[in-house]
């Protein structure tokens, strides 16, 4: 009985082939076109390092696979000063590693000069074309004998911040402030009157690694670095971490910014713009060093959490 119904049914065996085939298309296309695991990811290191030259940026596509890429690649390759860069200005070239084609919106209008496919991953060297070498970063020089730190109260009262190289240090959360760095100019009684090196979310959940400069409320805080050569601007950015500052209804803070005492300029920055650029002339100050002072200002009540970035170009 068995002998008889597999001799009918034999005659049909042959269109197993073809649906077999079928079948390890489908599956070679979707293990082809599935992401990569971080084991791939960790396999891409050594040529990465190749190709990674002195003062390249590496960029990832798509940009929401950047901490599989950090887990992967560890801080030799993607150090926290790239990642939480303040934009892409700073550097000439990139080296973009997409992921299934990718491309990271980030430098996706620069040219590519090279270009290899190694498994799923297209390794393409770009560069800048828009590119502005900083000539000094004022916030990379937040220490005592390139800065000073005053803060003058409403009772009109100015008095020096101290510096600590290891006083007490929060810890980051979802509705928690940014994590405070162990050396900082302590300004106040409140944890957060302090200037000192941190991170925070833009508007677009990128990380920026800022000087954090909170003045006490209705307080003024001056800054003056010491000896920075000066080139035709100074540029940077001002922000708060977005998520928590997102809302209308903050007060602005206002930074003025002058050299040797010669008052150049003032930025007005509404707190729920998230990270916003300024830029001061200084050409009258070009090619020699002088002491840069910026002043905030916080007019109102309620503590607020400025941070910003700036250097000389």
């Amino acid at each position: 009985m068995f002998a008889r119904t597999l001799s009918r049914y034999a005659k049909y065996l042959w269109l197993a082939v073809p649906l077999v085939g079928l079948a390890e298309l489908g599956l070679s296309q979707y293990f082809s076109r599935r992401f990569p695991r971080l084991e791939e990811w960790r396999a891409l290191t050594a040529e990465v390092r190749a190709r990674k030259k002195d003062g390249d940026l590496i960029v990832i596509a798509p940009e929401w696979a950047e901490p599989v890429a950090r887990t992967a690649f560890s801080d030799a390759l993607l150090p926290i000063a790239d990642v939480a860069r303040p934009d892409e200005a700073g550097y000439a070239r990139a080296l973009e590693i997409a992921a299934l084609g990718e491309q990271n919106p980030l430098v996706r209008s620069w040219p590519v000069t090279q270009e290899v496919q190694v498994g799923k991953f297209s390794l393409r060297t770009r560069t800048n074309p828009s590119f502005q070498p900083a000539l000094y970063v004022l916030t990379d020089h937040a220490f005592p004998a390139e800065l000073s730190v005053s803060e003058r109260g409403q009772s009109g009262e100015s008095s020096p911040c101290r510096y600590g190289t290891r006083p007490p240090s929060s810890q980051s959360g979802l509705l928690a402030r940014p994590a405070f760095p162990r050396q900082r100019f302590s300004c106040g009684p409140a944890e957060g009157n302090f200037v000192g090196t941190t991170i925070i979310e833009d508007q677009h959940d990128r990380a920026r690694r800022c000087l954090w400069a909170n003045p006490a409320p209705g307080g003024l805080l001056t800054l003056n670095f010491e000896n920075v050569p000066i080139g035709t601007q100074l540029d940077g950015y001002i922000g708060f971490p977005f998520f928590r500052f997102r809302d209308h209804g903050w007060p602005q803070v206002t930074v003025s910014f002058a050299i040797d005492g010669v008052a150049l300029g003032t930025h007005a920055h509404s707190p729920e713009s998230g990270w916003q650029p300024f830029r001061i002339d200084t050409a009258q100050f070009r090619g020699s060093s002088h002491q840069v002072r910026i002043q905030l200002f916080g007019a109102d009540s309620r503590e607020l959490e400025l941070c910003f970035y700036a250097a000389t170009r």
